[in-house]
């Protein structure tokens, strides 16, 4: 008898317990959903030592760090594409943290359509080169793509510089780079030569330096993508960090890839739309910001995402007053 109660007792206060454990599970489950829910996200903890905040959590607005004594946490800026080493505190509460930074393309309003980005006219009579988006890249086998010209009838693709020298010809206006050809080599220029042929003839050339990130910077960059790689992420989540990581070495190739890789896949997350709208506007290509643009704002509006709804909508009236001639 003595026995059955003690272990009638010891099934009581295990049943306490296990109740009491399960509604700390919920009300933690509770407040990690709320706060997703409230949360315009404008960074990410890159490494352990917070108390309250570990490794792999979204940053909100006014979210404080309190590390263990004497350390340091590194995050990952949205908002000014920086990796910060930030001590206890809040993390966006001066100018160097994480703080929106002021770039060219916010200053595209109707009273200064001057500062709009200059759109790659399609259907010139030069074959404008478009990929590479910007001159500095990482891939060093980047995909190569260009305005068709009028008229012509093949183009010539020529790549030039250390150690790299071939040439193609093609009817289409975007070619891969050759799996066959040595590779760019990183902290290196090369020139990229495409012409426009009628026939025989050429008709019209255009030119761009393609620079390779030096060795040191290229080593700092692969270095943050296997740490991101490593939280395992969602692929969207995913994509919207390494965007941030390539923009902060104004990687605007690589940006671009890996957030059309997304798009791709037919993702639904309206950030992703956005930020290749923001990433294409900014490579002079405002018509296709338009449609990431259009297809961010509808996706919001069904997601009821007020912050993506009112950022995808500015970028739709910066990449129409780019159009504007």
């Amino acid at each position: 008898m003595f026995v059955a109660r003690i272990l009638a007792n010891t099934s009581a206060v295990l049943l306490v317990l296990l109740s009491y454990s399960n509604l700390l599970v919920q009300q933690q489950t509770l407040a990690s959903t709320s706060r997703e829910q409230n949360c315009d996200p404008i960074g990410r903890v890159l490494s352990g030592g917070d108390r309250t905040l570990p490794k792999g959590s979204l940053l909100c607005k006014g979210d404080r760090l309190s590390p263990s004594s004497g350390k340091i946490v590194k995050i990952l800026c949205y908002q000014n594409q920086k990796v910060l080493q930030l001590g206890k505190g809040a993390v966006d509460d001066s100018g160097d943290k994480c703080v929106p930074q002021t770039i060219g393309m916010q200053q595209c309003t109707p009273q200064s359509r001057s500062k709009c980005p200059k759109p790659k006219n399609p259907g010139s009579d030069e074959p404008t080169i478009i990929s590479p988006y910007s001159s500095l890249i990482l891939n060093p086998r980047p995909s190569i793509r260009w305005n068709p010209v009028g008229g012509a009838t093949s183009y010539v693709v020529i790549w030039r510089g250390e150690g790299v020298s071939w040439s193609k010809v093609v009817k289409a206006t975007e070619l891969a780079y050759s799996r066959e050809e040595k590779a760019l080599s990183v902290g290196t220029t090369y020139k990229l030569t495409i012409i426009a042929n009628s026939g025989d003839s050429p008709v019209s050339a255009s030119y761009s330096a393609v620079n390779m990130l030096p060795s040191s910077t290229t080593q700092q960059i692969t270095s943050l993508i296997k740490q991101i790689q490593s939280l395992k992420l969602s692929p969207d989540e995913e994509a919207r960090d390494l965007d941030s990581v390539y923009m902060s070495q104004k990687l605007l190739t690589d940006a671009i890839e890996v957030l059309k890789a997304r798009v791709d896949a037919n993702t639904t997350n309206p950030t992703i739309y956005r930020l290749l709208g923001d990433r294409y506007l900014e490579a002079g290509l405002p018509a296709d910001a338009e449609k990431m643009y259009i297809e961010a704002s509808a996706l919001a509006q069904s997601a009821d995402n007020a912050n993506e709804l009112a950022a995808s909508r500015t970028g739709l009236e910066r990449s129409k007053l780019a159009q504007q001639p």
